[in-house]
């Protein structure tokens, strides 16, 4: 009896494309695209959506570009294709755990051919849940329910502070400079550098240091930052009034009857109240850690800065 045929395409930016597509001759699986690129990949993806059994993607696609970002788009267009993933990374954890839930298989480049084929044939019959050793130590022997636990901000917090952002007021200046739509790798670089909030915190004894709040002011007065169009919409906010008795009271108002000043003051204060109160105590509880050294000394562990990179291209 005649076997079914199955299509395939393959995405590899290397020599393993070539090679890949040998594994196949003579057999019922027949290439019927391939591409160099995660845009190829992509875009034979969506040629070939109706014919195609299986996509064999390279986790990475050269120029930045990664599996990750071929599956987000093929989801954003609503195109499902079985996918298989065949790498030579795939040993490290950081460019395993992204696929988790997203692919029927994960195997190393240097599998045996034939077991390369069986997994395409089994994949293609319904079956999951192909992969190498490593990576099925990864994803089926080691506990990372504590990572899974975690929500998007958490992670990126963790994130970040393997960038140099360790402690709350760089975080809250990276992400009001987000807020902001402000892009420029100096003004972040002074950020990760500064220990303080405010201009007012900084000690007498240190009057050429800097804060977070100059360094947004003095870019945004720059020349550069002047040719950048920022956002500062805080919405409603309530604004302190000092009475004449020394009490204070809050008046509800907008954003756009605040000076430039009053509004980065307070998107600072909210940011870094946020992470305070909200982001790192809960960062602290899932982990069972006491602090952003401990914090960051797990993001390491993980290699969290590969995964991050990798998921959020």
């Amino acid at each position: 009896m005649k076997k079914k045929r199955i299509e395939v395409i393959i995405a590899d930016d290397g020599s393993f494309l070539e090679t890949c597509s040998r594994y196949f001759d003579g057999t019922e699986i027949q290439v019927v695209a391939t591409a160099t690129s995660a845009e190829e990949a992509v875009m034979q993806a969506i040629v070939h959506q109706y014919r195609a059994d299986i996509l064999i993607l390279d986790v990475d696609l050269g120029v930045g570009r990664y599996a990750t970002d071929v599956l987000r788009e093929l989801r954003k267009r609503s195109i499902r294709i079985k996918t298989l993933i065949i790498s030579g990374l795939v040993h490290e954890v950081a460019y395993v755990l992204p696929f988790k839930g997203l692919v029927e298989g994960i195997l190393h480049k240097n599998e045996d051919k034939a077991l390369i084929r069986k997994a395409v044939r089994g994949i293609a019959s319904g079956q999951t849940g192909f992969y190498s050793p490593e990576c099925a130590d990864i994803l089926v022997n080691r506990d990372f329910s504590k990572f899974y636990s975690l929500s998007e901000d958490e992670i990126e917090v963790l994130y970040l502070l393997t960038k140099g952002y360790t402690n709350t007021s760089r975080l809250a200046g990276f992400f009001a400079a987000k807020h902001m739509a402000l892009r420029d790798d100096d003004l972040l670089a002074n950020i990760r550098r500064t220990k303080y909030l405010f201009q007012e915190d900084v000690p007498a004894s240190k009057t050429k240091d800097k804060s977070v709040s100059e360094y947004i002011k003095q870019f945004v007065q720059s020349e550069e930052g002047r040719s950048q169009k920022f956002a500062l919409d805080l919405g409603v906010i309530r604004k302190p009034i000092l009475q004449e008795d020394g009490k204070v009271r809050y008046e509800r108002t907008t954003g756009a009857h605040l000076s430039f000043e009053e509004q980065l003051t307070l998107l600072l204060k909210r940011e870094e109240g946020r992470v305070r109160r909200d982001i790192l105590p809960r960062i602290f509880s899932e982990l069972e850690i006491e602090s952003t050294i401990e914090a960051l000394l797990w993001a390491q562990k993980w290699d969290l800065p590969k995964y991050y990179d990798l998921s959020h291209v």
